[in-house]
């Protein structure tokens, strides 16, 4: 299940990029274009991108392109149709998915950015990390850490808050969780929804989740 695997997805990002770790810049099926710490992956293709050295940025265009990659001090981009996974060697590293069937990414210190109509899944190496579900995404997962979780109108949203400092913002027609494994859920200014526009917050029995527009998750199991 998809719903608060990050630790699962962060070895999944691990193994695929390690794929790549032999070649300073690798490419499965055409050569990637780099230059002046850009990897850009064309139209199509399927392309592995490793960050040698930083400044990395890592842009995957549009039209079917499959994409794993590294960032560094930059931001990496999944153009709209593409697929991507995305993970970061150093800070800070954003994320944006600009209109993806599945796109996966690292933040640290930085932003995550899934466009409307998106699908994403986003972790966080350290905070602060902000995510971003701009609406109507089919699911949009993440980790904040010191940051804001916004789940824009529309979204089915799964939020993770990794330290005492969080707040996720439920907007119109949203179904959102947050989860609180630090045990201050529900806490204002440490692990809280601040603004629920589907209906009232609702603290789970459980001490785990606080949720708004949907029913408290049945299946609370968090990675260790």
């Amino acid at each position: 299940m998809r719903r608060f695997n990050f630790t699962n997805l962060y070895f999944v990002l691990l193994i695929i990029l390690g794929a790549a770790a032999t070649f300073s810049v690798g490419c499965r099926d055409h050569d990637v274009r780099c230059g002046n710490g850009l990897c850009l992956c064309l139209d199509g293709d399927n392309c592995d991108m490793e960050c040698v050295s930083a400044p990395c940025e890592a842009v995957c265009a549009d039209n079917g392109t499959t994409c794993t990659g590294e960032c560094a001090n930059s931001t990496c981009t999944c153009g709209a149709g593409a697929e991507c996974v995305f993970d970061c060697v150093t800070g800070p590293c954003h994320v944006n998915c600009e209109g993806n069937d599945y796109c996966a990414g690292v933040c640290w210190n930085g932003s995550c950015n899934c466009s409307s109509g998106s699908n994403c899944e986003f972790h966080c190496a350290q905070g602060p990390c902000h995510v971003n579900c701009d609406g109507n995404n089919g699911f949009c997962d993440g980790q904040c850490a010191n940051g804001t979780c916004n789940c824009g109108a529309g979204s089915d949203c799964r939020f993770e808050c990794l330290d005492n400092n969080c707040k996720t913002v439920c907007s119109v027609g949203s179904a959102c969780a947050l989860a609180c494994p630090n045990g201050n859920v529900g806490v204002a200014d440490q692990c809280w929804i601040s603004d629920c526009a589907s209906g009232d917050i609702q603290v789970c029995a459980d001490g785990l989740f606080t949720v708004c527009g949907m029913d408290c998750p049945t299946d609370s199991n968090l990675p260790d």
